[in-house]
């Protein structure tokens, strides 16, 4: 443990101890996102750092059209996989997370995932001040 810490040792430990080889767990089943990296509308930078762990629950909460992801998806499955997953969350078909997000898609969808532009001005204005200020 004398080694620095940051996200980089943290996801080595994680590729050690989630071990799925050079591919990305969701779930129960493997997946080869290779191909997806450079199409993946969120970007690039975390589909290439997370290889090689599980990322059920990023995968979860960060896709509210979670039908449409899971149809994406089923393209880049390999193999089910032989380890029992280890962590507290479910996602669940009609559980808590699953629960609140099937009520919150339909305002996300109509109200937008994004801040305004008026926030987005808030914002700036604020760390301008900031800036000044300091």
């Amino acid at each position: 443990d004398a080694k620095v810490k940051n996200v980089y040792t943290w996801l080595a430990g994680k590729q050690n101890d989630d071990d799925v080889d050079n591919l990305w767990r969701i779930h129960d089943k493997l997946y080869d996102l290779s191909v997806w990296i450079d199409l993946h509308p969120g970007g690039s930078e975390w589909i290439s750092v997370t290889r090689g762990t599980d990322i059920t629950e990023a995968f979860e909460v960060h896709h509210p059209n979670i039908d449409l992801a899971r149809k994406m998806l089923k393209q880049y499955e390999v193999k089910p996989t032989q380890n029992i997953r280890n962590s507290p969350f479910t996602f669940e078909k009609g559980g808590f997370y699953d629960t609140v997000r099937e009520r919150a898609y339909p305002v996300i969808k109509r109200v937008g995932s994004g801040p305004t532009k008026a926030m987005n001005a808030i914002a700036d204005s604020i760390f301008i001040l900031f800036l000044m200020l300091s």
